[in-house]
C-alpha cells in the first residue's frame, strides 16, 4: 500500500476509529510534516493533470496504464468524456532531463489547440 509504505507517512497512526478525531488528528499531524490548509486545494489541483509518468516520477512506484486513478481529461472536445477513468500516458519527450521540463514540454505542444486543457489565460 502506498501510503503505509511511504516514510512521509510511517509514524501516523491509521487506526483511530472516530472519524472526526482522525481528521484532528491527520491535520494536526499533516501541519507538522509542513502542509498547510490549502494542501486539499493543491492536491485537487495537481490531480487534474496527473499522468503515469509524473506518478512513477515523484512517487517512486510503476503504475499500469490501466491504474483506476480517475484524472480530468485534456481533451476540451464537446463530445469527448470529462473525466477519464485512469491516468493517461502523457509520452513525455525524453530528450529533455527534467520533469519540469518534460511538463513544460507537453503544454507548449499543445499550446495552439484551441480544445486542449484549460484555456482563457496568456500562453505564456
Amino acid at each position: 500500500d502506498l501510503l503505509n509504505d511511504s516514510p512521509f507517512f510511517s509514524d501516523f497512526d491509521w487506526a483511530t476509529p472516530d472519524p472526526e478525531e482522525a481528521l484532528r488528528e491527520c491535520e494536526v499531524y499533516m501541519y507538522g510534516k509542513g502542509m498547510r490548509s490549502n494542501y486539499g486545494k493543491a492536491i485537487a489541483h495537481r490531480l487534474h493533470s496527473l499522468t503515469v509518468e509524473a506518478i512513477e516520477y515523484y512517487f517512486g512506484e510503476s503504475v499500469p496504464e490501466d491504474n483506476g486513478i480517475p484524472t480530468v481529461n485534456m481533451d476540451m472536445r464537446p463530445d469527448a468524456q470529462r473525466v477519464l477513468p485512469t491516468a493517461p500516458l502523457a509520452n513525455y519527450d525524453d530528450g529533455f532531463s527534467s520533469m519540469g521540463l518534460k511538463h513544460l514540454d507537453r503544454i507548449l505542444r499543445h499550446m495552439d489547440e484551441k480544445l486542449w486543457s484549460i484555456k482563457n489565460y496568456h500562453t505564456l
